[in-house]
Protein backbone atom coordinates (compact mmCIF):
# COMPACT_ATOMS: atom_id res chain seq x y z
CA UNK A 1 0.00 0.00 0.00
CA UNK A 2 2.76 2.36 0.69
CA UNK A 3 4.43 1.19 -2.22
CA UNK A 4 1.71 1.97 -4.58
CA UNK A 5 0.91 5.47 -3.03
CA UNK A 6 4.73 6.32 -3.55
CA UNK A 7 4.45 5.66 -6.69
CA UNK A 8 1.34 7.93 -7.41
CA UNK A 9 3.03 10.28 -6.15
CA UNK A 10 6.49 9.99 -8.10
CA UNK A 11 4.11 9.87 -11.17
CA UNK A 12 2.08 13.04 -9.90
CA UNK A 13 5.52 15.04 -9.21
CA UNK A 14 6.97 13.47 -12.92
CA UNK A 15 3.48 15.20 -14.67
CA UNK A 16 4.05 18.43 -12.96
CA UNK A 17 7.53 18.90 -13.81
CA UNK A 18 6.48 17.50 -17.33
CA UNK A 19 4.05 19.89 -17.28
CA UNK A 20 6.16 22.93 -15.99
CA UNK A 21 9.00 22.41 -18.60
CA UNK A 22 6.38 22.68 -21.94
CA UNK A 23 4.79 25.79 -19.72
CA UNK A 24 8.52 26.94 -20.06
CA UNK A 25 9.62 26.05 -22.92
CA UNK A 26 6.25 28.09 -24.38
CA UNK A 27 7.68 31.42 -23.31
CA UNK A 28 10.26 31.05 -26.63
CA UNK A 29 7.72 29.73 -28.66
CA UNK A 30 5.43 30.76 -30.86
CA UNK A 31 2.48 29.45 -28.93
CA UNK A 32 -1.44 30.29 -29.05
CA UNK A 33 -3.08 26.60 -27.69
CA UNK A 34 -1.25 24.84 -24.66
CA UNK A 35 -2.79 20.71 -23.75
CA UNK A 36 -0.97 19.67 -20.60
CA UNK A 37 -3.01 16.66 -20.50
CA UNK A 38 -6.21 15.41 -18.85
CA UNK A 39 -4.56 13.80 -15.64
CA UNK A 40 -2.72 16.76 -14.47
CA UNK A 41 -2.73 19.14 -11.20
CA UNK A 42 -0.73 22.10 -11.61
CA UNK A 43 -0.14 22.93 -8.07
CA UNK A 44 0.92 26.18 -6.94
CA UNK A 45 4.02 26.79 -8.70
CA UNK A 46 2.21 25.72 -11.96
CA UNK A 47 -0.70 27.85 -11.41
CA UNK A 48 1.93 30.65 -11.33
CA UNK A 49 3.82 29.89 -14.03
CA UNK A 50 1.00 29.13 -16.24
CA UNK A 51 -0.87 32.53 -15.14
CA UNK A 52 2.67 34.38 -16.00
CA UNK A 53 2.61 32.19 -19.64
CA UNK A 54 -1.28 33.98 -20.03
CA UNK A 55 0.03 37.25 -19.35
CA UNK A 56 2.60 36.73 -21.93
CA UNK A 57 0.84 35.20 -24.40
CA UNK A 58 -1.96 35.57 -26.87
CA UNK A 59 -3.51 31.91 -25.74
CA UNK A 60 -6.79 31.06 -27.52
CA UNK A 61 -7.17 27.59 -25.20
CA UNK A 62 -5.51 25.93 -22.72
CA UNK A 63 -6.48 22.37 -21.50
CA UNK A 64 -5.15 20.32 -17.91
CA UNK A 65 -6.83 18.01 -16.06
CA UNK A 66 -10.37 18.84 -15.87
CA UNK A 67 -10.50 22.23 -17.25
CA UNK A 68 -10.47 23.90 -20.51
CA UNK A 69 -10.04 27.66 -20.42
CA UNK A 70 -11.49 29.27 -23.93
CA UNK A 71 -9.72 32.44 -25.53
CA UNK A 72 -12.84 34.68 -23.89
CA UNK A 73 -11.65 33.45 -20.37
CA UNK A 74 -7.89 33.62 -20.87
CA UNK A 75 -8.10 37.00 -22.54
CA UNK A 76 -10.12 38.23 -19.53
CA UNK A 77 -7.56 36.44 -16.81
CA UNK A 78 -5.14 38.64 -18.93
CA UNK A 79 -6.29 41.69 -18.48
CA UNK A 80 -6.70 40.93 -14.67
CA UNK A 81 -3.40 40.45 -14.29
CA UNK A 82 -2.41 43.00 -16.75
CA UNK A 83 -4.21 45.53 -14.12
CA UNK A 84 -6.72 46.41 -17.24
CA UNK A 85 -9.59 45.26 -15.85
CA UNK A 86 -10.91 43.89 -12.05
CA UNK A 87 -13.99 42.11 -13.55
CA UNK A 88 -14.53 38.35 -14.06
CA UNK A 89 -17.01 36.60 -16.12
CA UNK A 90 -16.84 33.40 -16.57
CA UNK A 91 -20.69 32.30 -18.35
CA UNK A 92 -22.01 28.60 -19.56
CA UNK A 93 -18.91 27.51 -18.86
CA UNK A 94 -18.59 23.76 -17.94
CA UNK A 95 -14.99 23.03 -18.69
CA UNK A 96 -13.73 25.54 -15.66
CA UNK A 97 -13.61 22.35 -13.17
CA UNK A 98 -11.38 21.65 -10.09
CA UNK A 99 -8.40 22.81 -11.08
CA UNK A 100 -9.72 25.47 -13.43
CA UNK A 101 -11.15 26.57 -10.07
CA UNK A 102 -7.39 26.30 -7.84
CA UNK A 103 -6.07 28.67 -11.42
CA UNK A 104 -8.74 30.93 -10.23
CA UNK A 105 -7.38 31.15 -6.94
CA UNK A 106 -4.23 31.60 -7.12
CA UNK A 107 -4.94 34.57 -9.72
CA UNK A 108 -6.82 36.24 -6.70
CA UNK A 109 -3.73 35.49 -4.39
CA UNK A 110 -2.23 38.04 -6.68
CA UNK A 111 -4.91 40.64 -7.86
CA UNK A 112 -7.63 42.08 -6.80
CA UNK A 113 -11.11 41.18 -8.68
CA UNK A 114 -13.68 43.56 -8.29
CA UNK A 115 -16.21 41.89 -10.31
CA UNK A 116 -16.97 37.90 -10.20
CA UNK A 117 -19.42 36.42 -12.29
CA UNK A 118 -20.10 32.62 -12.43
CA UNK A 119 -23.49 32.48 -14.43
CA UNK A 120 -24.80 28.82 -15.08
CA UNK A 121 -21.26 26.96 -14.66
CA UNK A 122 -22.61 24.34 -12.70
CA UNK A 123 -20.18 24.75 -9.65
CA UNK A 124 -20.34 21.69 -7.59
CA UNK A 125 -19.47 22.68 -3.64
CA UNK A 126 -16.03 21.79 -3.77
CA UNK A 127 -15.27 24.42 -6.55
CA UNK A 128 -17.48 26.96 -4.90
CA UNK A 129 -15.53 26.42 -1.37
CA UNK A 130 -12.44 27.18 -2.84
CA UNK A 131 -13.76 30.29 -5.06
CA UNK A 132 -15.32 31.80 -1.55
CA UNK A 133 -11.94 31.06 -0.02
CA UNK A 134 -10.33 33.03 -2.50
CA UNK A 135 -12.51 35.68 -2.07
CA UNK A 136 -12.46 35.60 1.50
CA UNK A 137 -8.23 36.15 1.50
CA UNK A 138 -8.41 38.43 -1.27
CA UNK A 139 -7.18 41.78 -0.41
CA UNK A 140 -8.95 44.49 -0.27
CA UNK A 141 -12.48 44.84 1.95
CA UNK A 142 -14.98 45.73 -0.59
CA UNK A 143 -16.05 43.37 -3.64
CA UNK A 144 -18.29 45.54 -5.67
CA UNK A 145 -20.20 42.67 -7.57
CA UNK A 146 -20.81 39.09 -7.24
CA UNK A 147 -22.73 36.89 -9.61
CA UNK A 148 -23.26 33.51 -8.88
CA UNK A 149 -27.20 33.23 -10.86
CA UNK A 150 -28.14 29.52 -11.55
CA UNK A 151 -25.90 27.71 -9.27
CA UNK A 152 -27.00 25.30 -6.79
CA UNK A 153 -25.91 27.33 -3.36
CA UNK A 154 -27.46 24.68 -0.94
CA UNK A 155 -27.15 24.83 2.68
CA UNK A 156 -23.45 24.52 3.05
CA UNK A 157 -23.05 27.12 0.00
CA UNK A 158 -25.20 29.85 1.87
CA UNK A 159 -23.05 28.90 5.06
CA UNK A 160 -19.79 29.99 2.84
CA UNK A 161 -21.66 32.94 1.76
CA UNK A 162 -22.73 34.17 5.27
CA UNK A 163 -18.83 34.00 6.17
CA UNK A 164 -17.82 36.15 2.85
CA UNK A 165 -20.44 38.54 3.89
CA UNK A 166 -18.78 38.57 7.30
CA UNK A 167 -15.31 39.36 6.23
CA UNK A 168 -16.49 41.50 2.79
CA UNK A 169 -18.79 43.97 1.51
CA UNK A 170 -20.65 42.94 -1.29
CA UNK A 171 -21.97 45.91 -2.58
CA UNK A 172 -24.05 43.46 -5.41
CA UNK A 173 -25.27 40.27 -5.28
CA UNK A 174 -26.99 38.40 -7.46
CA UNK A 175 -28.40 34.76 -6.10
CA UNK A 176 -30.86 34.37 -9.00
CA UNK A 177 -32.03 30.89 -9.73
CA UNK A 178 -30.02 29.31 -6.90
CA UNK A 179 -32.15 27.27 -5.57
CA UNK A 180 -32.52 28.97 -2.30
CA UNK A 181 -35.04 27.65 0.13
CA UNK A 182 -36.44 29.41 3.20
CA UNK A 183 -33.39 27.99 5.56
CA UNK A 184 -30.84 28.79 2.68
CA UNK A 185 -32.08 32.72 2.88
CA UNK A 186 -31.68 32.93 6.73
CA UNK A 187 -28.03 32.43 6.36
CA UNK A 188 -28.22 34.96 3.59
CA UNK A 189 -29.97 37.12 6.05
CA UNK A 190 -27.48 36.70 8.97
CA UNK A 191 -24.35 37.33 6.41
CA UNK A 192 -26.24 40.83 5.47
CA UNK A 193 -27.38 42.11 9.18
CA UNK A 194 -23.94 41.19 10.17
CA UNK A 195 -21.91 42.41 7.15
CA UNK A 196 -19.63 46.24 7.35
CA UNK A 197 -21.40 48.76 5.22
CA UNK A 198 -24.63 48.23 3.02
CA UNK A 199 -25.36 46.47 -0.20
CA UNK A 200 -26.89 48.49 -3.10
CA UNK A 201 -29.04 45.46 -4.89
CA UNK A 202 -29.65 41.59 -4.22
CA UNK A 203 -31.23 39.26 -6.53
CA UNK A 204 -33.37 36.67 -4.77
CA UNK A 205 -35.16 36.17 -8.11
CA UNK A 206 -36.05 32.63 -9.28
CA UNK A 207 -35.82 30.46 -6.05
CA UNK A 208 -37.88 28.20 -4.02
CA UNK A 209 -38.77 30.97 -1.67
CA UNK A 210 -42.27 32.82 -1.47
CA UNK A 211 -43.00 36.31 -1.23
CA UNK A 212 -43.63 35.74 2.56
CA UNK A 213 -40.33 34.76 2.65
CA UNK A 214 -38.88 38.20 0.95
CA UNK A 215 -40.33 40.53 2.78
CA UNK A 216 -39.09 38.47 6.00
CA UNK A 217 -35.29 39.19 4.36
CA UNK A 218 -36.26 42.81 3.60
CA UNK A 219 -37.59 43.20 7.29
CA UNK A 220 -34.41 41.85 8.51
CA UNK A 221 -32.16 43.49 6.13
CA UNK A 222 -33.69 47.04 6.05
CA UNK A 223 -30.82 48.81 7.26
CA UNK A 224 -28.43 46.59 5.08
CA UNK A 225 -30.04 46.48 1.94
CA UNK A 226 -30.93 49.00 -0.32
CA UNK A 227 -33.10 47.17 -3.32
CA UNK A 228 -34.34 43.26 -3.09
CA UNK A 229 -35.36 41.88 -6.87
CA UNK A 230 -38.26 39.58 -6.86
CA UNK A 231 -40.61 38.45 -8.60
Amino acid sequence: MIKGAKTRELFKCTMQQYAIQCMLKAYSQDVDRLDLGPRLKLGDRGNNILLDLIKSKDLKEVNFADCKLRHEELFQIKQVLTDETTTIVFRNSLNIGIEGCALIKALLRRKQVDSLTIWDCGFTLTQLTMIVDSLIKMTGTVIEELNLRGTNIGQDGAILLKRLLLEKQVKKMDLGHCFLSTSHLECIIEGVSNMTGTMDVISLRGNLISRTDVDQFKLQTENKVIEVLFY
